[in-house]
């Protein structure tokens, strides 16, 4: 699929099942993640969402980089509370991208996501962001202890 265009290859991808589209695009992104992210960017935003609740969170963070924030936003807004919360996670190492992603969405949702990424991941994203009280505020109780920990952690050291 990688020697179509992104938009044939996305036609492609959005024709099959969800598993075997997850597949396609794991397989298809060991290759070429560029080329693979541009095929999702192509997608119907809500298949892009749907494939990407299947994939591997390390690997949609990968290929979500390559794409602009608010294409990243409009599919996380797309895919279920928990594996967008591990794929925002997974974007932590790029804090500033992450941040700037959570920024894009609407705040009930990305405090939602935060929920669902690692304390020390979540502190990293909010310190590189600006919503930080209220990202927080918006966060499960235990949840943003957590994180407020990890970030008085950071302060102290």
């Amino acid at each position: 699929m990688l020697a179509l265009d992104a938009t044939p290859g996305a036609r492609i991808l959005a024709g099959m099942g969800v598993k075997p589209a997850t597949a396609a695009l794991e397989t298809m992104s060991a290759r070429d993640g560029g080329a693979t992210a541009m095929t999702l960017r192509e997608l119907p935003v809500p298949a892009a969402g749907n494939i990407l609740n299947q994939a591997n969170a390390k690997l949609a963070g990968r290929l979500l980089l390559h794409l602009a924030v608010r294409d990243i936003a409009r599919i996380m807004a797309e895919m279920a509370p928990r594996p967008a919360g591990a794929v925002l996670g997974a974007m932590g190492g790029q804090a500033a991208v992450a941040a700037a992603v959570a920024a894009a969405l609407p705040v009930e949702l990305a405090g939602g996501l935060l929920n669902h990424v690692p304390p020390a991941a979540a502190a990293a994203i909010l310190e590189a962001g600006e919503d930080a009280t209220e990202l927080l505020g918006r966060m499960d109780q235990q949840a943003s202890i957590q994180v407020i920990r990890h970030l008085n952690g950071r302060s102290q050291a």
